[in-house]
């Protein structure tokens, strides 16, 4: 995941940057991932973390020769990876300790796919990021925005962990304390 979603994309960018011209635009494809980290998806989290500090920073050096870095970085968008993807992972942890919150946070994510973006909303902004005469530094098409993007900003971190541990089943005695 860190190969495909980091490093390919660093190595791309490094190969290319000498061939863009003044005004040339770089998008990266982030996540929300990138910005608030889920149980189990540690890894996935990292790369798109990671890329968020790569765009930052190359897009105050690119500054220089005017080429513009924009991260895209969308919330749960409708594709057929969700029932694929969990069906080879369900079972993951089925011997182990995280047998319940895993299970509790595919229901989770399950219930996410429903509320979704089209892929059709994700492509008007990547082409808006390309277009616009002024592209914002970020562009943030998240479902349920509130939730999913300003509740872990604006309240504090070990609240904000608590409740989802909580959700999940992750904390020590978890059953006495719902």
């Amino acid at each position: 995941m860190i190969q495909i979603n980091l490093l390919s994309l660093m190595k791309v960018t490094q190969v290319l940057i000498p061939m863009l011209k003044r005004d040339s635009r770089i998008i990266n494809i982030s996540s929300v991932s990138g910005k608030s980290a889920m149980p189990f998806l540690a890894v996935y989290a990292a790369s798109k973390h990671a890329l968020e500090g790569f765009s930052e920073a190359l897009r105050k050096e690119l500054m220089l020769l005017e080429i513009k870095v924009i991260v895209v970085g969308p919330g749960s968008i409708k594709t057929p990876i969700w029932q694929k993807a969990f069906e080879v992972i369900k079972d993951k942890y089925s011997h182990t300790i995280f047998a319940e919150p895993f299970s509790r946070f595919i229901k989770f994510a399950l219930n996410e796919e429903k509320n979704a973006l089209d892929v059709n909303v994700v492509s008007a902004l990547i082409i808006e990021a390309l277009t616009a005469k002024n592209p914002k530094f970020r562009y943030a098409p998240i479902p349920r925005k509130f939730i999913n993007w300003y509740l872990p900003k604006i309240i504090p971190a070990i609240i904000f962990n608590r409740m989802t541990a909580r959700a999940l089943w992750l904390l020590p005695n978890n059953k006495k304390n719902l």
